[in-house]
């Protein structure tokens, strides 16, 4: 019995770790409506953003210096847009709906916790 116990609060524990790192969200429609896509960590990593105009980094997120950046090959080699979440120009904090219109492809996407995003 103490082993079920145990592994059961494992399971719970490590769910509740991948939700707390699931903070990013794309939407296939303008101010977040439409199809949602999969919550994704914001860890850098080079995700899928094709046929998506919106997204939102969950509400519940922590509030921390975060970079969001649009490519325009399904590699995240040419950028497009970037997204601060910090400073006075910052507009990617929790709960807020950003939409993205470049007039260019925009094909995939990485969203990076505790950075700025660069300066070009």
């Amino acid at each position: 019995m103490r082993s079920f116990i145990t592994n059961a609060f494992a399971f719970v524990a490590l769910a509740l770790a991948l939700k707390a790192n699931a903070q990013f969200t794309a939407f296939s429609g303008d101010e977040c409506t439409g199809s949602r896509g999969l919550d994704v960590p914001c860890d850098g990593t080079c995700d899928d953003f094709t046929g998506r105009k919106s997204f939102e980094i969950d509400a519940t997120a922590p509030n921390i210096a975060r970079c969001i950046t649009v490519y325009s090959d399904n590699a995240c080699q040419h950028p497009v847009s970037r997204w601060n979440s910090t400073g006075p120009t910052g507009s990617a904090k929790p709960g807020i709906c950003i939409e993205v219109s470049t007039g260019t492809p925009q094909l995939s996407f990485t969203c990076a916790s505790n950075v700025n995003c660069p300066n070009n």
